[in-house]
C-alpha cells in the first residue's frame, strides 16, 4: 500500500475533476487507441483535470509468467503489439504530454503476473516520471485557492479483483472494501466496467458554541472502466475464450469535487 500527498490550488469558483485512466491493454488488438486519445486531449486542455492510472496499462501476455504457463497466450496474441518491452514504450510516449497531471500510477495483474514491483517503476514509472502506487494506493488532495485551504478529499484507488460477471457484485465488492479503508472517493479497475454510485455517511459534530448538528459527508464509489474493445471481427481474441455475459462501454469515468461546497459528483 502506497500513499502520496497533492497540493492543488484552482482559481475561485473552479472545480477540480479526475479522470482514472486504466485497463487499456496497450499492445492487445483491442485497444481502441482514438478512444484513450480523446481523453488525453481533454486532460491536457483543462487545468483542473487529473488523471490516475488504475493497472493494466499494458496487454504483457507472454507464455509464461513466473514460471508458469499463462494459458492467455495464443498465437493471436501477436496480432496486436507483441513485444511486451515496446507495449512500455508506447504507453510512456502516450502518456508522457499529461505526466504533469498524474495523481499516481497504480499497476494490475497484467504487469504484476510477470514483472517485479521494482522493475514496473523502472521501465514506467519512473521514465513516465510520476508517482507509483503499487496496486493499492490513498491520494489525499489538499485543495486551495487564493492561498486558503477550502479542504482536503481522500480517494482509494485499487486495481481490484473480482471473478464475478455482474456489474452489483463488482460494486459490491469496493462498497465492503470502504468498511476497511476510509474515504471519500472509491475507484476500481479491473472489471472493465463503469458505474458510478453516490451515497453519504453520517457524523455529529459540535459547533463553537457546543451545540451538536448532523453532518453529511458525501461518499463516491467508481468502476474506472477500460479502452479494451471486446467486440472486433474476424479474430479471437482473450475475451472471446471467456466471454462476460454483460456489455463492456469502453471509456472512463470522471469525478468531479466542488471544493466550495464539499460536494462530490460522478459522470460516465
Amino acid at each position: 500500500m502506497y500513499a502520496v500527498k497533492h497540493v492543488i490550488n484552482i482559481g475561485r469558483g473552479d472545480w477540480v475533476f479526475i479522470e482514472p485512466l486504466g485497463d487499456l491493454h496497450i499492445g492487445c488488438e483491442g485497444f481502441d487507441h482514438e478512444r484513450f486519445q480523446e481523453r488525453i486531449t481533454a486532460i491536457k486542455k483543462d487545468k483542473n483535470r487529473y488523471w490516475i492510472g488504475m493497472g493494466d496499462m499494458v496487454e504483457n501476455i507472454r507464455p509464461y509468467k513466473r514460471g508458469a504457463i499463462d494459458k492467455r497466450w495464443n498465437l493471436n496474441v501477436l496480432r496486436g503489439e507483441p513485444n511486451w518491452e515496446t507495449q512500455k514504450e508506447l504507453l510512456i510516449q502516450y502518456l508522457k504530454p499529461i505526466n504533469n497531471k498524474c495523481l499516481g500510477l497504480l499497476w494490475g495483474n497484467h504487469e504484476w503476473t510477470s514483472m517485479e514491483e521494482q522493475e514496473f517503476i523502472n521501465t514506467v514509472a519512473n521514465p513516465l516520471g510520476v508517482r507509483f502506487l503499487g496496486a493499492l494506493g490513498f491520494i489525499i488532495l489538499d485543495i486551495r485557492s487564493g492561498g486558503k485551504k477550502l479542504g482536503e478529499w481522500v480517494i482509494f484507488a485499487t486495481h481490484g479483483s473480482y471473478a464475478g460477471y455482474r456489474l452489483g457484485g463488482a460494486l459490491n465488492r469496493l462498497q465492503d472494501l470502504a468498511r476497511i479503508y476510509v474515504a471519500d472517493i472509491y475507484l476500481m479497475g479491473h472489471t472493465h466496467a463503469k458505474s458510478i454510485q453516490q451515497d453519504i455517511r453520517i457524523t455529529v459534530e459540535f459547533d463553537k458554541n457546543g451545540r451538536p448538528h448532523v453532518v453529511e459527508r458525501p461518499v463516491m464509489y467508481a468502476l474506472t472502466g477500460t479502452f479494451h474493445n471486446p467486440y472486433i471481427l474476424n479474430t479471437t481474441m482473450y475475451s472471446d475464450m471467456r466471454p462476460v455475459p454483460r456489455s463492456i462501454r469502453k471509456g472512463t469515468i470522471t469525478i468531479s469535487i466542488d471544493p466550495w461546497t464539499g460536494k462530490l459528483h460522478g459522470y460516465d
